[in-house]
C-alpha cells in the first residue's frame, strides 16, 4: 500500500504541492492529470524521496519513507523517467541486468539468478528479440520497453512513471500502456503522469487530478473524466464524448457536437 498524507511541498517559497493525500493499493493504476506545473512529476519525486523537504507523510505498507534507506526505497519503488539518454553505449539486455542492482552485493557481479531473473523480464515484455541490440540506437517506443523490463527486473511493488508516452507514436503508446495495465493485473501498483484524458480512461482505474497543486478530483475514470470535471481541470470549452458503449472517451473542442457527450 502507498499512503500519501496531507502532503504540502514547495520550492523557494511557493507552494508546488498543497493537502494532497492519496492511497493506492495492490493492482491499481493510478494515472495523475493536470496542467503544465500543477505538480504532477513534483509529486512522483517526493513519493521517490528526492524532494525531502514536505510536510505531512508518504507511507509504504505504513513505514514512512523517511526512515528508509536508498537501498530498502529500491526494494520499493522503480522508477521510469520522462527522457532517459545513457552516458555510455549499452545493450538492452545490460539495460535490463542493471534493474538486478539492489540484489548484488558492494563490488561484487551479477549472478545466475540475475540474469535469470533480466531473461524472465525481457520475455515478459515481449523485447527478447532486442537483447544484443545497442540501447542508444532503439527508436523511442523500444526504450520505454527496455526501461519496462529493467523495471520489472528490479522485481519492487510499485512502479512510478513520468509521462511514459512523451514522443511515442500511436503504436508505441498503446503497446507501453498495455503493458503497464498487465503489471497492474499481475498485482503491482502502477502510478503514472500524463497529459491525456483518454489514455487514462482507457487504461487506468484511479485518477488524480491536480490544479495548481491541489487535489481538484479523486475517483474511477468514468467520475473524472467527464465534460463537467475536463472543463473545469483544463480551463477551456470542451466536451468529453462516449465511444463504444462507454468503453472509451475522448475531449473535442465544444463546438464539435457530431456526438453525445456524458
Amino acid at each position: 500500500m502507498l499512503e500519501i498524507k496531507n502532503l504540502t511541498f514547495g520550492y523557494d517559497g511557493n507552494v508546488v504541492l498543497d493537502e494532497i493525500s492519496y492511497t493506492a493499493n495492490k493492482g491499481d493504476f493510478v494515472s495523475v492529470l493536470g496542467l503544465n506545473g500543477a505538480g504532477k512529476s513534483t509529486l512522483l519525486k517526493c513519493i521517490l524521496g528526492c524532494n525531502q523537504k514536505y510536510t505531512g507523510q508518504i507511507l509504504i505498507d505504513g513505514r514512512d519513507i523517511r526512515g528508509l534507506s536508498c537501498e530498502k526505497m529500491a526494494e520499493y519503488i522503480a522508477y521510469i523517467p520522462q527522457n532517459h539518454v545513457p552516458s555510455f553505449s549499452y545493450t538492452v539486455f545490460e539495460m535490463v541486468l542493471m534493474g538486478t542492482n539492489r540484489m548484488v552485493a558492494k563490488f561484487a557481479s551479477p549472478t545466475k539468478k540475475q540474469y535469470q531473473i533480466a531473461e524472465k523480464a525481457l520475455e515478459t515484455i515481449g523485447i527478447t528479440h532486442l537483447s544484443n541490440r545497442d540501447y542508444q540506437k532503439l527508436s523511442g517506443g523500444e526504450r520505454q520497453l527496455c526501461l519496462l523490463a529493467r523495471a520489472i527486473a528490479q522485481q519492487s511493488p510499485i512502479l512510478l512513471l513520468d509521462e511514459p508516452c512523451t514522443g511515442l507514436d500511436f503504436g508505441n503508446q498503446m503497446k507501453v500502456l498495455e503493458k503497464l495495465k498487465e503489471l497492474a493485473e499481475m498485482g503491482l501498483i502502477v502510478m503514472q503522469t500524463t497529459h491525456n484524458p483518454e489514455h487514462s480512461y482507457l487504461f487506468s482505474n484511479k485518477i488524480i487530478a491536480i490544479s495548481k497543486g491541489k487535489p481538484l478530483f479523486v475517483g474511477s475514470p468514468k467520475e473524472i473524466i467527464t465534460t463537467e470535471h475536463m472543463k473545469r481541470l483544463y480551463g477551456i470549452p470542451l466536451r468529453v464524448y462516449s465511444l463504444e458503449e462507454d468503453r472509451f472517451r475522448t475531449c473535442v473542442p465544444e463546438e464539435n457536437r457530431m456526438l453525445v457527450s456524458v
